[in-house]
């Protein structure tokens, strides 16, 4: 072995202790560099889940009984787009426009009346100038006593915080839901199935061991996007299961399931809700729902 020159590098000569002969030297191992990217969650994995924020409360009146109430607020493209047009007597309607932005203020089709838009759902409907509306992404939930969670996006209420004991309460509520085509056989199974579930979620025991009895009407036709389509309604009366000071004697559920294309791609129903305290002031009149579920359109 002889010493390297400065400047030079080191030589060395590998022997076999068994024969004296020299062996190759051996291959030079590359070298790793640290990776200077820093290290990021990963939205695939569990453990890298981004969770928006949500806020939770309890709902009086019509939810006051309720299991879980959720609330969130979310912008209108939070969600995919993977509900398709209504349709009537097996002629689809034109898929509903989206407005360039900034878009023009909703006019209601009732006059005097406050429109309410479902970002989720790209519907619309009316409510009367006492209501509280909410932003067009906002969506309430209710969990069912089988762990289900439903959810209502194209908020609005009436009588807001009308229970003093409660932080927040509504004698009244109205928006959207979905339900996906594989549970039901059609829209007037939707109708129906979409107001059991929604009646045992707000109304069932606060432990969920006692179901609230449940009244519905026959399936019925109603008119809806200005009288152009026929949707099914069924009506729920609901003797909840618990009370407290803040409970009504009964509630209302009004199911308006509207019709689908036959397009493939559709997976869901849309169903209006309507929930209503019944039998104590300033109650929803028949022809108040009536007038809401009419006033259902595409959002333009």
């Amino acid at each position: 072995m002889t010493c390297p020159e400065d400047g030079e590098p080191e030589f060395q000569q590998f022997v076999d202790p068994l024969t004296g002969r020299p062996l190759p030297a051996p291959e030079p191992q590359a070298r790793v560099e640290p990776d200077p990217t820093p290290a990021v969650d990963d939205p695939s994995t569990p453990g890298g889940l981004r969770r928006h924020p949500a806020l939770l409360a309890v709902l009086a009146g019509t939810a006051v009984l309720l299991l879980a109430f959720f609330a969130f607020v979310t912008t209108p493209n939070s969600y995919p787009d993977r509900l398709g047009p209504v349709s009537q007597a097996g002629s689809d309607l034109p898929p509903p426009t989206v407005s360039p932005q900034p878009s023009a203020p909703m006019v209601p089709s009732v006059p005097g009346w406050l429109p309410v838009s479902s970002a989720e759902d790209r519907f619309s409907f009316d409510v009367p100038p006492d209501w509280t509306v909410e932003e067009p992404g906002s969506m309430i939930g209710f969990e069912t006593p089988d762990g289900q969670l439903l959810a209502m996006h194209g908020v609005s209420r009436f009588e807001t915080n009308f229970c003093p004991t409660l932080d927040v309460s509504a004698r009244a509520q109205a928006g959207f839901t979905t339900i996906d085509t594989d549970e039901v056989t059609g829209d007037a199974e939707a109708a129906r199935r979409t107001a059991i579930q929604w009646a045992e979620a707000a109304y069932s025991s606060p432990d969920g061991t006692t179901r609230p009895s449940i009244s519905l009407s026959a399936v019925a036709p109603v008119r809806v996007l200005a009288g152009t389509v026929e949707a099914e309604q069924v009506i729920a009366t609901i003797r909840p299961a618990g009370r407290n000071g803040c409970s009504p004697p009964s509630v209302s559920i009004i199911a308006t399931a509207l019709p689908i294309s036959a397009d493939p791609t559709v997976t869901a129903f849309h169903v209006h809700l309507i929930l209503a305290d019944q039998q104590v002031p300033d109650a929803i009149e028949p022809s108040v729902s009536a007038q809401i579920v009419a006033s259902i359109r595409h959002t333009p």
